[in-house]
């Protein structure tokens, strides 16, 4: 299919295909032969982009090198080079400039754009490498993978081999659920997904500007350099909002990125004009491109909010080293850049970032090869396949001379391609679930999983207070217990707006507001039924590590200050001034917190006055205040699901001490404040969650935590009797007092 520049109109019958990420340089991209002698000389130079006359660009060959060789050393652990990430901000510039210039270059010179010629040439180049490293994650994924994670990580590569997994995880990124997840191991997928959602649109927009150029009788260049902008200006400004209120999601999305690959592309079409930069200008400029870069990658740091204005340093530093060199470059910079190891590495450096993160994962976090030195090995040892990938894979599909001259042949194979990497992680998928059931059904967990109700009056003599190796059927299973929350879960854990979950009996005499983090939504469909009960009528308004309190706390590791839980708990104290409740019920996961103004600096002291000062306003607008005991905590290294999952005949190693659980919880924090609050009641279920000194996974049946320290939903509804005890009477006493 062909997109002819004819006149006033774009000609062609547009079929879109799949487009894979190319690499930001190849060989094949970076030839760019010289065009006919029609042509301006300097425009020649431009194109050629070398000191030597000849079409290959030793010197962006060894960027690449730099670039994938700061990633690598990020991604090893070596504590010099904090920024190494940024190697991925400067391989989308040089992957903005050579498309670019390829599609200029083809429309000069033809007057027209090949579209399925263009992404059959994308499809031979990236596709078999890619898919050789997914099906290969795939089967070690299957074979040492978290069992509880390989369904998830099988959507990874559906996602990865379907250019989209760059949204699947800025999506994650947010998702309170994913509080347990490692890391993916095809995560580094996100940037191929951004450059492969780009060859989809790049072209098609080359050739529109191409087509309004001709109509208006402008040249092709200077309205190219229009349309860049209008993509260049509203992505970087998105990035600088997005990236402020959502670094998390900011930093994965294709919105955010475009205006890097726009950069790379304004080089392109201005590459005539730079052919005219004298030799001293151009040293300068490539330096300063270079020192710009290391700045970035020696300077930033993994919590630092990006990418935002802060991505602009190697952007700008990558352009400069290409600008430099554009028509005849040949200062020190481009030799050191042209050194024969570094063209190497650059040659490699497509198979180098697809294989090392997967070998990283599956050997560090999978297989226990932990530490900085053996990252490095890794890295190092990731040559040897990526090598083979390039030299077996890679380079005969290639060139096929089946293939070169056949576009649908080309799109057929990489069709066929995708699809294999589809079926293989389906396959991943199926097998693990067979079997698998939940129960998040308000009604209450099934009716042979007794949960709580098996410890009855005494549950530290109980039975089912000591760990067993083995019990059965667990309900939910665990390979799906993450999934086994309160119904009104997504509607108020992640939004700094309110979206109150009514929950008990809507005529009820007294009013509860339920307040707090998740620690106290996960009790939501069990409150549900114990409000129905005692004619209270609840709203939940909870937010995800958001204690309500007057302390504040940090977010993104304690990179920045948690405005969006400021906000939320703002808007709750003016819905209760509108809304007044008879009770408020409250508990929550976080110990420390700060008063001041440096949010780096939290003290359970902060926390604990913080608390005592809200829930004396809340008394003073006439509100009783019930204060649930934040559950005891496994330890951070023991992750229940994946130890329950992964030990169905031993699961008495996932217990763990019932002393350490409850000190590494919130509990002596609300303890601490509710001594400052007279009248507050404190009510503990610890006796029916971690009823022995070890505390028990599995208790009648019912599997008792789902994800961090958090309680599966089914549990919690188990416990109906005991809540419905002890909170009555709390609310009792706290009316009688």
């Amino acid at each position: 299919m062909t997109f002819l520049v004819c006149g006033t109109e774009v000609c062609g019958d547009l079929r879109l295909s799949r487009v894979t990420r190319e690499q930001p340089i190849d060989k094949e991209k970076a030839s760019m032969t010289a065009p006919p002698a029609s042509q301006p000389r300097h425009a020649a130079r431009a194109l050629a982009g070398s000191a030597d006359g000849r079409g290959f660009r030793r010197d962006i060959e060894g960027l690449r090198a730099v670039a994938v060789g700061l990633v690598l050393a990020y991604h090893a652990g070596l504590p010099l080079i904090s920024g190494g990430f940024v190697g991925v901000d400067v391989f989308f510039v040089i992957s903005g400039f050579l498309i670019t210039s390829l599609l200029l270059r083809e429309i000069e010179t033809t007057g027209r754009v090949h579209m399925a010629s263009f992404w059959a040439r994308r499809v031979r180049r990236l596709l078999p490498a890619a898919t050789v490293v997914l099906l290969a994650t795939v089967a070690a994924t299957w074979a040492v993978g978290p069992v509880t994670q390989r369904t998830l990580f099988a959507g990874d590569i559906i996602a990865s081999a379907t250019s989209v997994v760059n949204w699947r995880l800025a999506d994650r990124s947010v998702d309170y659920l994913a509080e347990d997840v490692g890391v993916s191991p095809v995560q580094h997928f996100w940037s191929l997904a951004v450059e492969e959602q780009f060859y989809v649109v790049w072209p098609l927009l080359i050739a529109v500007v191409a087509a309004v150029a001709l109509k208006r009788g402008r040249g092709l260049r200077s309205t190219s350099l229009y349309a860049l902008a209008a993509i260049l200006i509203p992505s970087f400004g998105w990035s600088l909002l997005y990236t402020s209120s959502e670094p998390l999601k900011a930093y994965f999305v294709t919105t955010t990125r475009l205006w890097e690959l726009a950069v790379g592309a304004i080089i392109a079409v201005a590459s005539v004009h730079l052919t005219r930069v004298g030799q001293r200008t151009r040293a300068v400029l490539a330096w300063v491109g270079l020192i710009l870069i290391a700045i970035a990658a020696f300077g930033l740091e993994a919590t630092d909010p990006f990418p935002g204005w802060r991505a602009a340093v190697p952007v700008v530093g990558a352009a400069l080293v290409i600008a430099a060199a554009i028509g005849g470059g040949s200062g020190l910079a481009q030799r050191v850049l042209s050194w024969g190891p570094l063209v190497w590495i650059g040659g490699l450096s497509y198979s180098l970032y697809l294989w090392h993160w997967p070998m990283l994962v599956v050997l560090q976090d999978w297989m226990g090869f932990e530490g900085r030195r053996w990252g490095v090995v890794i890295v190092l040892a990731s040559i040897l396949p990526a090598w083979l990938s390039r030299r077996f894979v890679e380079d005969p599909v290639r060139f096929s001379r089946t293939l070169r001259g056949n576009a649908s042949g080309s799109l057929s194979v990489g069709l066929n391609l995708v699809l294999a990497s589809v079926v293989a992680a389906l396959m991943v998928v199926i097998n693990p679930l067979l079997g698998a059931t939940t129960s998040t059904s308000p009604s209450g967990p099934p009716e042979d999983v007794i949960g709580a109700r098996a410890l009855g009056d005494d549950p530290e003599s109980s039975v089912e207070a000591t760990p067993r190796a083995s019990y059965g059927s667990v309900e939910p299973n665990p390979l799906v217990a993450h999934e086994d929350i309160p119904e009104c879960w997504s509607a108020t854990t992640a939004s700094d707006e309110l979206n109150p979950c009514a929950i008990g009996d809507p005529d009820g005499d007294v009013a509860v507001v339920v307040l707090g983090d998740s620690k106290i939504q996960q009790y939501a469909d069990a409150f549900d039924g114990v409000f129905a009960e005692l004619g209270w009528s609840g709203t939940v308004m909870t937010k995800s590590s958001c204690a309500f309190s007057d302390a504040r706390s940090a977010a993104d590791g304690g990179t920045r200050p948690y405005t969006g839980c400021e906000v939320f708990n703002g808007r709750v104290l003016e819905w209760l001034d509108e809304n007044p409740q008879d009770l408020a019920i409250t508990s929550q996961r976080l110990s420390l917190g700060y008063l001041g103004d440096d949010f780096r600096e939290r003290t359970e002291e902060d926390m604990v006055a913080g608390l005592a000062a809200r829930w004396t306003a809340l008394q003073d607008r006439g509100t009783e205040i019930i204060v649930v005991l934040d559950n005891p905590a496994p330890p951070k290294d023991l992750i229940m699901l994946e130890c329950t999952a992964a030990n169905p005949d031993a699961m008495d190693t996932c217990s763990f001490d019932r002393a350490d659980a409850i000190a590494w919880s919130a509990a002596p924090t609300q303890l601490k404040a509710a001594a400052l609050v007279p009248d507050v009641q404190v009510v503990d279920f610890h006796d029916y969650i971690c009823p022995g000194e070890s505390c028990t996974p599995v208790i009648g049946g019912a599997l008792v935590y789902r994800q961090g320290s958090h309680i599966t939903s089914t549990y919690a509804q188990s416990m109906h009797d005991v809540l419905v005890e002890r909170l009555s009477g709390a609310y009792r006493v706290a009316r009688e007092s």
